[in-house]
């Protein structure tokens, strides 16, 4: 759902008078995730209509979400065929376990290396994950962009301000209870 949302909210914004968007979805297509045989034929299509989005489109540059795992492996390829075709790549990693990926093995390690060095800008959730970033890839500073949220929350219907009789505030959290979430960040 936080691709979806940041998505959604990318292209409602004010943005879109100046950009014309091409999408490709990467999300899962079920709930539990399909299996590996199936996971990789989509992903192949998605790689296919990409490749040719690229040749046959005007466009300049992409923006790439990425989780982890076959995820970033994935989306490393696009960033690789986008340099390939000469096209502006910004990246937006989005998922606390790429951290787990890039210590790992040394060739899952080597690969978030490239894939970081070969993007132009990546788009960082927060401080600790942009120096994570600037230290496994020895990038300059100017290759990376802090942007904490970008969910348009004027969609989500809350009363800040108001007072309540009952001074607990009750939240419900649909997804899962994991760090890599970010439901100690919420509770804190």
């Amino acid at each position: 759902m936080d691709f979806y949302a940041a998505c959604r909210s990318l292209i409602n914004s004010p943005i879109s008078n100046y950009v014309n968007w091409y999408t490709l979805d990467s999300t899962f297509e079920s709930y539990p995730v399909p299996a590996l045989q199936r996971r990789l034929w989509l992903a192949f299509k998605r790689v296919i209509k990409y490749a040719e989005l690229l040749y046959s489109k005007k466009v300049d540059g992409v923006l790439i979400f990425t989780s982890a795992h076959y995820s970033f492996f994935e989306k490393g390829l696009m960033v690789f065929l986008a340099r390939l075709f000469n096209k502006k790549v910004v990246l937006s990693p989005r998922s606390g376990l790429i951290e787990n990926d890039i210590n790992r093995s040394l060739i899952r390690r080597w690969y978030v290396k490239s894939v970081l060095q070969n993007s132009h800008i990546i788009l960082c959730q927060s401080e600790s994950w942009k120096r994570l970033f600037k230290d496994l890839s020895k990038l300059d500073d100017n290759r990376f962009t802090v942007i904490y949220n970008w969910l348009d929350v004027s969609n989500y219907p809350y009363n800040n301000g108001m007072q309540h009789k009952n001074p607990l505030f009750k939240i419900l959290f649909m997804g899962w209870i994991n760090d890599n979430k970010g439901i100690d960040i919420l509770v804190e």
